[in-house]
């Protein structure tokens, strides 16, 4: 069942729980809801729903907390997308029943999640997780894309990082990580899509490893705390977008840059280059 788009109003009927065939529910992109506790009442009646796989409520205007059913229903269930409402507090651990879930995204509220091992997607920016991130994340050696932008990380990025060998996209944007960047994370040779790890507190040398991301198409590491030269190999010969400005790189503009030939956008500014420009 499919209503995306529209504007339908007010709480959503327990009486879908009345559909056992129902695989599909996509009640996003309305006005659902009230902002308030229990909107989300009607999930406790999903339950029913034994063949459900994928459950849509994304921008709508739902509030209060997730109920603890969420964690019962069917083990079908594929996809859950919650992102951009009003939602608060935990996700429940229970979610962790569901063993096919393979893509969660609670973008924009206000959770803190549990973690799933068979997840392949997982958006997690804009909430208001706080806190080190998690050693266990490198458990999620499914992801292929992983957003934790914009919420209030810190600590080091960890090592384990780098068990995630299927990720293609990876962005911290906008958090408080520090210290040096892992060496393992450049040693992912998946990441093509994106590597945003941007407005963070990264420090120290700048690893060369990451040249070896041949088919890394965009590469944002601006606005940190990297105070090392550039490096001589790197090679990403993908790259269309380079972004490494507001850092305190020193030394020159080194010539290999130019073999980048796919490159349409590279910003070196406020560093501390020094020399020609090849």
């Amino acid at each position: 069942m499919n209503t995306i788009r529209n504007i339908f109003s007010g709480k959503v009927s327990i009486n879908f729980g009345g559909l056992q065939n129902l695989s599909w529910l996509n009640l996003g992109k309305n006005n659902l809801g009230t902002w308030t506790t229990n909107d989300l009442h009607f999930i406790t009646f999903l339950t029913n729903c034994t063949k459900l796989g994928v459950l849509v409520l994304d921008a709508n205007r739902f509030g209060g907390a997730l109920p603890f059913s969420l964690a019962n229903l069917s083990t079908t269930m594929t996809g859950i997308a919650i992102g951009n409402n009003q939602i608060s507090c935990f996700i429940p651990d229970g979610i962790a029943n569901l063993v096919n879930l393979n893509a969660l995204g609670v973008e924009f509220n206000q959770l803190a999640v549990t973690i799933l091992k068979s997840l392949q997607m997982l958006f997690l920016h804009e909430n208001i997780l706080q806190g080190t991130i998690p050693c266990s994340l490198g458990n999620l050696t499914m992801l292929t894309q992983r957003l934790l932008e914009v919420n209030d990380l810190l600590g080091n990025i960890p090592p384990s990082i780098g068990n995630c060998k299927n990720l293609i996209l990876l962005t911290t944007r906008k958090n408080k990580p520090s210290g040096t960047m892992p060496r393992q994370l450049p040693r992912i040779i998946t990441l093509s899509v994106l590597l945003n790890l941007s407005d963070n507190l990264l420090s120290g040398h700048f690893p060369a490893e990451v040249g070896k991301l041949k088919n890394l198409i965009s590469l944002d590491i601006s606005s940190n705390m990297f105070s090392s030269e550039i490096s001589t190999t790197l090679g990403c010969t993908s790259l269309e977008y380079l972004c490494m400005q507001d850092n305190s790189f020193i030394g020159s503009i080194p010539s290999t840059l130019s073999s980048l030939k796919s490159i349409t956008e590279l910003d070196l500014s406020c560093n501390n280059l020094s020399g020609h420009i090849p």
